[in-house]
């Protein structure tokens, strides 16, 4: 009796990276995220797809579906921004970024 294996070879999704560079006007902050291996969508759950989550100082101010976006009207101090990768149905994907701005 003759014995055959096969081996499967199944590729893993390619992971996301995340790199943000951002850009203060005024009370204003321009952002643009490019995201490796990542479509921005919107009700599309497919691995890949997906929106950012956006917080301000800890509290999630925006769902943003595009890559570059702008933060109107910040108050004046010191915030913390944190990007958050997510699928449509919420879960994440573990990446994120965060910057901190200082409004006059």
């Amino acid at each position: 009796m003759q014995q055959v294996s096969a081996a499967v070879s199944m590729q893993a999704p390619a992971a996301q990276t995340m790199h943000v560079k951002h850009e203060m006007r005024g009370k204003d902050v321009l952002v643009e995220c490019v995201v490796d291996h990542f479509s921005f969508t919107k009700g599309d759950k497919a691995h890949g797809n997906g929106h950012i989550n956006v917080y301000l100082n800890g509290q999630k101010i925006n769902e943003v579906f595009t890559a570059a976006f702008v933060l109107r009207g910040l108050p004046s101090g010191k915030h913390q921004i944190r990007l958050e990768l997510v699928r449509d149905d919420e879960s994440k994907y573990g990446v994120s970024s965060e910057f901190e701005v200082n409004i006059p």
